[in-house]
């Protein structure tokens, strides 16, 4: 796990398997409502272009979600 300062405010990274111990908890925290993922925007699939200008220009808060239509993939 890695400790990161973001606008002076701490935030913890890691990177795991899924079957390690951290993600577990995680997951259970996400399940509980205790931890709630930022969704900053939501794009259609028709407009990825845009979503991925917005991740390079930065300054996202939260995530960047695309929709797939169902029976697309």
């Amino acid at each position: 796990m890695w400790q990161h300062w973001v606008n002076g405010q701490s935030a913890h990274t890691f990177s795991a398997n899924p079957e390690t111990p951290v993600l577990r908890d995680v997951a259970g925290h996400v399940t509980s409502g205790a931890l709630r993922p930022v969704i900053d925007r939501v794009y259609p699939l028709a407009d990825i272009a845009a979503a991925h200008r917005a991740f390079e220009r930065g300054g996202v808060v939260g995530k960047h979600m695309v929709t797939v239509p169902r029976g697309s993939v």
